[in-house]
């Protein structure tokens, strides 16, 4: 089920940065709508891609992966936070981020905890 939940979180945040730093149109329309400014589209990629890289290496060294979830955690927190200010009820997305990273963070826990 671990493997599983990485591979989908993973996946999702390689697609959603790859958009980010092509400037797709619609994460472009989608970030305007938001209020975020769009300096931000290639630092929120590369967050992204490290939240991945960290989520990979957990796949051998618990520790790591734990604490790469954790950050997406925080990642999605902060994006549902901005489209709920935004007032947005059409963006997913990020509570799918969020709950994947938050399902993955109790399977590493309890991964770390074992030993």
């Amino acid at each position: 089920m671990k493997l599983l939940i990485a591979t989908v979180l993973c996946a999702l945040n390689v697609i959603a940065a790859g958009a980010k730093v092509s400037r797709s149109p619609k994460v472009m329309a989608n970030f305007i709508v938001l209020g975020v400014p769009l300096y931000w589209l290639r630092r929120l990629a590369a967050v992204q891609m490290l939240g991945v890289l960290g989520v990979a290496l957990g796949m051998r060294w618990a520790i790591i992966g734990l604490f790469a979830t954790v950050g997406f955690v925080a990642y999605f927190l902060g994006a549902v936070a901005v489209v709920a200010r935004a007032n947005l009820r059409h963006c997913l997305p990020p509570l799918l981020g969020l709950f994947l990273s938050i399902s993955l963070v109790i399977l590493l826990t309890g991964e770390v905890a074992a030993g």
